[in-house]
């Protein structure tokens, strides 16, 4: 007869893992408990500091869902589940990403954006994230890289994000971008999306402050 302990060893070791469905249940309901405690607060725009956590707390689930993709490909993909892992999670992304442009918007009211001087650098990265991922809502996205063009000039914003957004803008609306931002993977290799001028993509990507195309295109990893 085995030991309570290793017979409890035994149990735990056989008790079976969590789904890929069960983890993306999960972190859903995570998001919509967030979300309903977040709505029975007040709000408070006016409020710097209250602002940046609003934009963290989204950018957080924005990434955890992202990245879900990571944690629960394989093994859809090794259950044969990969076109609905591929629906479901397109589907979470959606959801995340329509209700946080609605949220930014409601944030931007007022103001011209979430400048570095005002709100420091991070609130900058986490709001123009958000933005990036708003390809549902391509007239929003257009409003925003309009400030961003005339806030980067003095500082107030990144120059890699007027960039980033002016590329996801462009091959958005099916257009050549500027600074070889966008791109795919093609039999496990990133290529850039169709370029303005590829000669001068690196001397643009310079005066945005990011690298040659070349290693950018190198530091680019593919499934």
């Amino acid at each position: 007869m085995l030991a309570p302990l290793t017979l409890w060893v035994c149990l735990a070791a056989a008790a079976p893992q969590p789904s890929w469905q069960d983890r993306l249940a999960a972190l859903q309901a995570e998001i919509a408990q967030t979300r309903q405690e977040g709505a029975a607060q007040p709000e408070r725009p006016d409020d710097k500091e209250w602002v940046k956590k609003r934009l963290a707390s989204m950018v957080d689930f924005d990434q955890r869902v992202r990245n879900f993709w990571l944690d629960g490909f394989e093994e859809a993909a090794a259950a044969g589940q990969s076109e609905e892992f591929r629906v479901a999670l397109n589907q979470a992304m959606s959801d995340v990403d329509r209700y946080d442009t609605a949220e930014l918007k409601k944030l931007l009211a007022g103001r011209d954006w979430f400048t570095i001087d005002e709100f420091g650098e991070k609130a900058d990265n986490d709001a123009w994230l958000l933005v990036q991922h708003a390809d549902l809502d391509p007239a929003f996205q257009q409003d925003v890289l309009a400030r961003l063009e005339k806030l980067y000039p003095s500082g107030r914003t990144s120059k890699r994000h007027y960039a980033y957004l002016y590329d996801r803008t462009a091959t958005g609306a099916g257009k050549p971008q500027r600074y070889g931002t966008q791109g795919t993977c093609e039999g496990g290799v990133w290529r850039p999306d169709a370029l303005e001028e590829p000669a001068a993509v690196d001397r643009r990507r310079a005066e945005v402050g990011l690298e040659p195309l070349a290693a950018y295109r190198a530091s680019m990893k593919c499934p």
